[in-house]
């Protein structure tokens, strides 16, 4: 009835008033209520303290109303007293919505953190009104600050300059693969996006993870902040180009986000890959002296993804993972890049990681290294896993790699602190870097945290393997190792000193 009256009050003559109560795909088990109306609109930086006690009272004012202003703080300890969210959209010429989503019966959502969500927001896009309510309604439910857009590409590229989200989350309920709207996403590097889709639904070029709807409250608030550590920890991607038919692409990929690199033929690129560990290589048709720099990619512990550019793949010895004209648009390219790029090629297990991968995490140990930086190296390992998988699916592996990550996530932000690095790599299901005189409390935290956590990932009583934990750490106060692969040996070897389920560390100087 508030919602209502506020929305007659501000609505001047000629206006419409309009109200929508709906259900969703993306979140069927929440009813929402829409009361929309052409009136004046408010202010983005408004919209997070409309319902704060008597706050109305300035927005009233500008629009030369009376009130209390304690009308929408009243409307919002009903609606969360009965578990639900309510919010205001406006702005954009599209006039004002309040929207509140309450749960169906026997439904209660968990609570977020006590206080306002902070930090940049969430960005949800798509191209169904309705269904974006929804979704917003789940990610505020969760704790997080959101806006949305379901606008064109031209909106969707003013609406990411404007708020600086930190993630996308992108409803994709039609397979809208239009390169334009991709585009705008492949373009920014540097912000992660995570699509939602109905199950059997392709990967978008321009995704970095999927999920299939409707998604586990749990799941997808786990998957969010994996992301989002993953961007606050992540440098910028690196591209080496070969040859000079490519060079000139070195300042459009600056300006998208990249580091890039260049290399006059294939033997100066075979040396610039060892010591850049580039994330892509971009490939001149033309390019000369190949050999070395095949020799190179033949070595599978150097393998990149390889985009030729302005040639045509052969079946000979340089394996190549796309192939682009030499006159490609830059829009395209991007979105190619970021389709090699985004989920890093994995497969199998690897492809239930969404945290930086083993070139990443090489660069990270090597660049300790050169600057003479103790660190510890950690490997966390997930016993009976792959039997665990077997037995309950796919995605409930997805969600068990995803929730001990944010798990692992948490204990270093709060034990590890500042440089603590968390990655994935083949054979390991987490790795880590900390600074020496953390690891071993890092290495303890993390093993009574998953201990929390494993009932919930596979209740008391229930049938099947279950998961126990393994930390494995080594510390390089300076100058031990010297080389990455060195470094990965000696973790495997501590490794090896147990079969029991521990915290092994090795700190032999």
């Amino acid at each position: 009835n508030n919602l209502l009256s506020n929305a007659l009050k501000f609505t001047p003559a000629g206006g419409k008033v309009n109200v929508a109560v709906f259900t969703t795909y993306t979140a069927p088990n929440l009813y929402l209520v829409s009361v929309h109306n052409t009136g004046d609109e408010i202010p983005d930086t408004d919209l997070d303290r409309i319902f704060d006690k008597f706050e109305q009272v300035q927005m009233q004012d500008r629009r030369t109303a009376g009130g209390t202003g304690l009308g929408l703080s009243i409307c919002r300890n009903i609606v969360e007293g009965h578990h639900g969210e309510i919010w205001a959209e406006s702005g954009r010429g599209q006039g004002t919505r309040f929207v509140f989503a309450l749960p169906c019966a026997g439904e209660a959502p968990r609570r977020p953190p006590a206080g306002p969500p902070t930090g940049r927001p969430i960005l949800a896009i798509g191209h169904d009104l309705q269904e974006l309510l929804a979704l917003k309604a789940v990610l505020i439910g969760l704790g997080h600050r959101v806006r949305i857009c379901d606008g064109s590409p031209e909106a969707l590229a003013a609406r990411v300059e404007a708020i600086a989200p930190s993630l996308v989350v992108h409803l994709d309920l039609d397979g809208d693969r239009s390169a334009a709207f991709q585009g705008v996403l492949a373009g920014r590097s540097d912000l992660p996006v995570l699509g939602l889709v109905p199950p059997g639904t392709p990967r978008g070029q321009a995704v970095d993870v999927v999920l299939e709807l409707p998604a586990e409250p749990a799941v997808l608030s786990s998957v969010i902040n994996v992301l989002r550590a993953r961007r606050e920890q992540r440098r910028r991607l690196r591209a080496l180009l070969a040859g000079p038919g490519v060079a000139e692409l070195a300042d459009p990929l600056e300006a998208a986000g990249y580091l890039a690199y260049t290399a006059a033929d294939g033997a100066e690129a075979s040396r610039r890959l060892g010591a850049l560990l580039p994330d892509v290589l971009l490939l001149d048709g033309g390019l000369t002296n190949l050999e070395p720099l095949i020799a190179r990619l033949n070595d599978e512990s150097a393998r990149v993804p390889c985009v030729l550019v302005g040639g045509v793949p052969d079946e000979g010895p340089l394996r190549v993972d796309a192939a682009v004209p030499a006159d490609v648009a830059m829009e395209d390219l991007l979105l190619r890049l970021r389709g090699l790029l985004g989920g890093e090629a994995r497969t199998g297990l690897d492809a239930l990681a969404v945290l930086p991968g083993a070139r990443e995490l090489q660069r990270e140990v090597q660049s300790r290294m050169r600057a003479d930086e103790g660190f510890a190296f950690g490997a966390v390992d997930l016993l009976g896993l792959d039997e665990a998988i077997a037995h309950r699916g796919f995605m409930w592996g997805h969600a068990t790699m995803v929730q001990t990550a944010e798990v692992v996530h948490a204990v270093l932000a709060e034990v590890g602190q500042d440089r603590a690095f968390l990655g994935h790599q083949r054979e390991d299901d987490f790795v880590f870097l900390v600074a020496p005189e953390r690891c071993a409390r890092v290495c303890d935290e993390i093993v009574k945290a998953f201990g929390r956590i494993e009932p919930l990932l596979i209740p008391e009583g229930e049938d099947g393997p279950r998961l126990t934990i393994q930390v494995t750490a080594v510390i390089d106060p300076g100058q031990r190792f010297g080389r990455y692969p060195l470094l990965v040996a000696a973790v495997n070897r501590a490794r090896e000193r147990t079969n029991r389920p521990a915290v092994v560390i090795d700190a032999a100087h």
